[in-house]
């Protein structure tokens, strides 16, 4: 886990302050270290980021009551040329808490209860139901 220390406890990055009145950790992300593994993103941060990506649709001010560094870390990620451009081209989650569903650049929309089972999406941005990789 993470080794303790005068001013908290660390984990990968993270500082916990065990006498803080939040239980918000708050991330270490100095200009040495851009993410969270050091100078380039690795795993973690798309992990991390796709969570608060997820939770900003439900509290929009979540990420920046927390920490600054982490509204500024969110920020270099989405400047990452691959990240840029899957986030122009990814459907927008909608329906949260009722009938969660993505919602393609043409404005279809696929949920879990979707009728017609499996969609692919496409280069455009655009979902299909007809199977690319058959034969």
């Amino acid at each position: 886990l993470g080794k303790p220390s005068s001013s908290g406890i660390r984990v990968s990055g993270i500082r916990v302050d065990p006498s803080s009145t939040s239980s918000s950790p708050s991330p270490s992300l100095s200009s040495a270290r851009h993410f969270f593994g050091g100078a380039t993103p690795s795993h973690a941060d798309f992990n991390v980021y796709h969570h608060l990506s997820n939770a900003l649709l439900v509290e929009p001010r979540c990420v920046e009551e927390v920490s600054g560094e982490l509204v500024e870390w969110m920020e270099r990620m989405e400047a990452l040329p691959s990240m840029k451009s899957y986030l122009e081209e990814r459907p927008d989650l909608v329906g949260i808490g009722e009938n969660p569903g993505l919602l393609d650049k043409a404005g279809r929309l696929v949920t879990q209860r979707n009728p017609e089972g499996i969609a692919w999406l496409k280069e455009d941005g655009c979902f299909t139901f007809d199977n690319p990789y058959s034969v």
